[in-house]
């Protein structure tokens, strides 16, 4: 599923930045990890940190129609005077990262295992390695 979003600050009705991704959460925290330094965004990011929300504005299953959507928000923000950080018509931020990137942040990470599950785990290989071994 492909996610077209926008930023803004929270209780503000005015978009900032709109974007579009497979992975909201993260591509929430990449916003502050990739962005390039010293740009408006960046500083404005940088400056209201932990007022700053994304809204989900369309979702999509095909790549493409999330592009269209995406340009289609752009202009549509930017006729409402939304004072937009985008510089293009559609975002091209996503594909600064490699591809194998793109997927590896996209995946879920797997669940750690609690401390006891580790202990029962153990448990179990100690006891398979003694009647085994």
């Amino acid at each position: 599923m492909f996610y077209v979003y926008g930023l803004r600050l929270k209780g503000s009705d005015e978009v900032r930045y709109i974007g579009c991704t497979m992975n909201p959460d993260v591509r929430m925290v990449a916003h502050s990890s990739y962005d390039k330094k010293g740009s408006a965004k960046y500083c404005w990011m940088r400056a209201n940190r932990g007022n700053i929300e994304m809204v989900i504005l369309s979702e999509h299953a095909e790549a493409e129609d999330a592009t269209v959507e995406e340009s289609r928000q752009i202009a549509k923000h930017r006729r409402a005077g939304n004072r937009l950080f985008n510089q293009q018509a559609h975002s091209t931020a996503r594909h600064a990262m490699p591809e194998k990137t793109k997927q590896k942040l996209s995946k879920p990470k797997p669940r750690r295992m609690t401390a006891t599950e580790r202990q029962d785990a153990l448990r179990k290989w100690f006891e398979s390695e003694e009647n085994h071994g």
